[in-house]
């Protein structure tokens, strides 16, 4: 295959470079040097020299700074419309809507041309140069600004004989910088789907969160990504080459297979998502069926002629864009790297081992253990600080069915509640002869019923926020949900206070439930008949047991019914009063574990004995391979007991 026209307009441009995306580059003429091409001087704009020097011109020189794609300000750039009305006369037998009034014939006479992104955005592009900006160009400083760059870059290209390779472009931009004197820039390289500079350049911005970045071949997805966004930003006179459709077709069908078989899929869309992408690259290809006339009888269809090798932009923006999604997962996930994430819930980081803190400890029993639920389930999305789109949508919409639910339960529960107050027996009429505002006696029964109403409103009232706070939360991008995560983790107790927050509803409840419970029964075990007692006392005694049956034989169980988490318990309590007083009681809280702990590995190693005393040679010929395998099996169970006492500690640490 040989180079598009515009690079054998170049001397000394190889033929072909391997593994270069050739249908990517615009048609359009090589302006940089490749081994030892001239430099080609820039466009004079009548009465501007851009390529004098700025100083002697009475104009500050702006600095050049290497940046990354991810900061072109397109969705950001705060540009403002004036709210008036204006008249235009459109001249007779005007065929055109051109904009030929004096700030747009300026920048075309530089060598720029217009471009309208698929979204509606306003782009520059200069052909002879390679160039793209999203700079308002209309404005003549913003233009000067931007020639001078590129004649520095020239210059610097020239002085410095750096070889530039055969695919390339250049991004300058001007807007939102650190510095208001500053011109972004970045070269991108189409043979190795990269970016690059002239100057040093900190990838950080380009990381985000991911930490523990150690090899180039790690950076490289982060930096196709750049590169795929940079395609996506500036798709126009672009081809959509057969195979860049192919690899993401592949990708796509390899992602709809994991996303059926794996529950923990790292693939950034769901298998409805993944299905609709599927549609969208049938119509790229071109395999649908189009109706073009219908009659009685009869009906005519053409299929689409698809977009595979056509300079369409809207489907070269499709195309980068989910090839950017891919890659960006890709490197967030450690891909090619000894370790790499395999699964949403795993973590590539050595484990933190953290305490849980004092406020999770004490009320996690107290709202039935729920906490540790949401816990367990917020440490399965919210992994090294990073939020897989999938699981974070399901969590959210299982919390809002939940919180749904608890709503309903408790309003339940809340009109039970009075009804039962209405009754004679539980309110009993005050004493008319007694004097004015004397307070009545109240029964146990109501104070009991008093408190499952207050119980049940505070779980509907808390439910209902949650649920007008949560109910877009899954509609939000991966982004917003780092965020909040990252501000939540921020706080004093880190994502312990929103696992609390997330229990709320359902502890209420069952507080609620409970007290209506012992309201019930003051009702039915006081000043009644003993038949009355006896029946109540044994359904109720019936039915606890069922529940205690379920909670321990279906249930997980709650950490806070374990022993040695009520002895952690007691441990914290002694340690925060201790320090309240001044008292070193660290040694006095952990005396009572250590003394479990050393008494369990007595156990466990009076068993091992027993257990290889009971294991007896086949033969005294296979003695010697008999002890041979009974030493590596040693081995092998005296790492097996480390890893369960530190994994028991691990345990224990939470």
């Amino acid at each position: 295959m040989d180079m598009p026209t515009p690079y054998a307009l170049v001397p000394g441009v190889p033929s072909q470079a391997e593994g270069a995306d050739t249908e990517l580059v615009p048609n359009t003429p090589y302006p940089f040097p490749y081994t030892g091409a001239p430099v080609e001087t820039l466009p004079v704009i009548q009465h501007v020299n851009f390529a004098a020097d700025p100083a002697r011109e009475g104009r500050i020189k702006r600095e050049l700074v290497p940046i990354p794609a991810s900061e072109v300000m397109r969705y950001h750039r705060a540009v403002k419309i004036r709210n008036k009305t204006k008249t235009h006369i459109i001249p007779p037998n005007t065929h055109e809507m051109r904009d030929d009034d004096r700030s747009h014939t300026l920048y075309r006479r530089a060598g720029w041309q217009s471009r309208v992104h698929p979204e509606g955005a306003l782009y520059f592009w200069h052909p002879e140069m390679r160039a793209f900006t999203d700079a308002n160009l209309i404005k003549k400083g913003t233009l000067e600004a931007i020639m001078r760059a590129i004649a520095d870059l020239q210059a610097k290209i020239k002085t410095e004989n750096i070889i530039m390779p055969p695919h390339w472009e250049l991004v300058l931009e001007v807007a939102h910088l650190r510095k208001a004197r500053q011109v972004g820039y970045y070269f991108v390289n189409h043979g190795n789907r990269c970016l690059f500079w002239l100057h040093d350049y900190d990838v950080a911005p380009m990381l985000g969160n991911v930490k523990g970045v150690k090899f180039y071949s790690h950076i490289k997805y982060a930096m196709e990504a750049q590169f795929w966004m940079h395609v996506e930003f500036y798709p126009n006179n672009r081809k959509v080459p057969r195979n860049i459709f192919e690899e993401l077709k592949e990708i796509v069908m390899h992602a709809s297979a994991e996303t059926i078989t794996s529950d923990t899929s790292l693939a950034p869309f769901d298998n409805e998502e993944l299905t609709k992408i599927c549609e969208l690259i049938d119509h790229i290809e071109g395999k649908h069926l189009f109706l073009t006339s219908v009659t009685r009888n009869s009906y005519s269809s053409r299929v689409h002629a698809g977009s595979i090798d056509k300079p369409y932009e809207h489907s070269m923006c499709i195309i980068a864009r989910f090839m950017r999604m891919f890659a960006r997962t890709r490197f967030f996930n450690f891909c090619g790297q000894i370790g790499a994430r395999l699964d949403a819930d795993q973590t590539v980081y050595y484990r933190d081992k953290r305490r849980r803190s004092i406020l999770l400890r004490i009320m996690s029993p107290f709202l039935f253990g729920a906490p540790d639920v949401h816990m367990k389930a917020l440490k399965t999305i919210w992994v090294d600080q990073l939020v897989n789109h999938i699981p974070w949508k399901k969590f959210v919409d299982k919390l809002n069915d939940e919180w749904m639910g608890y709503t309903l339960y408790s309003t339940v529960i809340l009109n039970s509640n009075v009804a039962f107050l209405a009754l004679m027996n539980v309110s009993p009429q005050a004493d008319q002869n007694a004097p004015a505002n004397t307070p009545y006696p109240q029964t146990p029964a109501q104070i009991a019923s008093y408190v499952s109403t207050v119980a049940s409103m505070g779980s509907v009232i808390v439910g209902l926020l949650l649920l007008r706070q949560n109910r877009t939360k899954g509609r939000e991008s991966a982004e917003d949900a780092v965020y909040f995560m990252t501000t939540v983790t921020n706080t004093m107790f880190g994502t312990e206070t929103l696992a609390i927050i997330y229990s709320l509803p359902f502890g209420l409840l069952l507080w609620g439930m409970v007290f209506f419970v012992v309201a019930f029964c003051f009702l039915a075990l006081q000043q009644t008949s003993l038949t009355t007692r006896g029946t109540v006392g044994a359904a109720g005694v019936l039915v606890l047991i069922f529940v205690l049956w379920s909670v321990t034989a279906a249930w997980e169980r709650p950490r806070w019914l374990t022993a040695h988490y009520g002895w952690d318990l007691v441990s914290e309590w002694i340690k925060t009063i201790a320090k309240l007083l001044g008292i070193d009681a660290k040694a006095r809280s952990s005396r009572g574990r250590s003394r479990s702990r050393r008494r369990s590995r007595s156990q466990a190693r009076k068993a091992g004995r027993s257990a290889a005393g009971a294991v007896a040679a086949p033969s005294a010929g296979a003695s010697g391979s008999a002890s041979t395998s009974g030493s590596d099996q040693g081995d092998t169970t005296t790492e097996v007991d480390t890893e369960s006492e530190n994994g028991q500690s691990d345990e224990d640490d939470d």
